[in-house]
């Protein structure tokens, strides 16, 4: 049986991988940003009436759920799929966007400069995508051949992982002297290839053998 948190307990788990407090949208296109990097990543929610303290602040629900549609529609790309889930606490209305993982990556946000860019959530940051992720994302949405074999680069990756589940692409890097590009490369496709797994934990992209 799953037990929902209420609205205190969520608040006391503060921001993190999969939580992020705003006081109040006062841009639909920057929280556009955090929408994208939850939908590219296993998913998050937004509480809106929360200060970064934790402290609850109070919104008009309507009003937020404006701002948010406009982000999901207006500044994402694909549009992004959420839920809205209307808080009473201390008297206030709080509202939790629930974002889930998205099947249609990579979601992009328009930056400032109006070019689209696709986020990740990294800890209780919103951050660019950049090299690796990207390369798993085009792996991901380019066709792959029917059968797959196998070089002595990645019998080495294989074999390493064996023995160092869990490993830093550093690490992975410092131990096969791969060209850091190739390996994001090769990386991306075992991975494409469901041989592999990637995790984001404490800054790190840390693979493993699924």
């Amino acid at each position: 049986m799953i037990v929902k948190s209420t609205i205190a307990e969520l608040i006391s788990q503060g921001e993190h991988q999969q939580q992020d407090f705003k006081m109040r949208i006062d841009s639909s296109k920057k929280i556009a940003k955090t929408l994208c990097a939850f939908a590219n990543g296993i998913g998050g929610r937004i509480l809106i009436g929360i200060k970064d303290n934790g402290n609850v602040f109070g919104i008009d629900v309507q009003e937020e759920a404006h701002m948010i549609e406009a982000a999901a529609e207006m500044y994402s790309k694909p549009i992004i799929e959420y839920n809205l889930i209307p808080h009473k606490i201390e008297r206030k209305n709080v509202l939790e966007v629930w974002v889930p993982p998205s099947k249609k990556l990579p979601h992009s946000a328009l930056d400032e400069n109006n070019n689209w860019i696709a986020y990740i959530r990294q800890n209780d940051e919103t951050l660019p995508a950049k090299g690796f992720i990207l390369a798993v994302w085009q792996y991901a949405n380019s066709t792959m051949p029917e059968y797959y074999t196998h070089t002595e680069k990645e019998k080495k990756i294989f074999e390493l992982l064996e023995n160092y589940p869990n490993s830093a692409i550093n690490f992975i890097q410092k131990k096969i002297y791969a060209n850091r590009t190739s390996l994001f490369k090769t990386l991306a496709k075992l991975i494409a290839w469901r041989i592999i797994k990637y995790e984001i934990s404490n800054g790190q992209i840390l693979v493993s053998l699924k």
